[in-house]
């Protein structure tokens, strides 16, 4: 969900064992190519979490829209490009099991 001049990633973390644990939550962005090759996906955010056994705990990330702007060489500013944003939530960059488009 983008927040003005921010996105915020909402997750909950559940521990289904009978220890406690601690999960690293990472949100991905990718963005569109409009003013040149990116890379796939950044990482911009990231949050851990300790849950107790049998527990769920909700994580929240912002992700202020900032560290998504890139630099336009022609009008010499820092530009967020228009389009679709794919944003994906997992643990590392080969687990991403939530995915969702956003249009910005």
């Amino acid at each position: 969900m983008v927040a003005g001049e921010e996105l915020v990633a909402s997750v909950d973390v559940s521990n289904t064992g009978a220890m406690g644990g601690r999960e690293t939550v990472q949100v991905y962005v990718g963005a569109p190519d409009t003013l040149g090759p990116r890379a796939p996906r950044d990482l911009p955010g990231f949050a851990q979490v300790e849950v107790a056994p049998g527990a769920t705990e909700t994580v929240r990330i912002t992700v202020p829209l900032d560290t998504l702007r890139v630099w336009d060489t022609a009008a010499a500013a820092w530009s967020l490009p228009e389009g679709a944003y794919v944003v994906e939530l997992g643990t590392d960059v080969e687990t991403l099991p939530i995915r969702v488009v956003l249009d910005i």
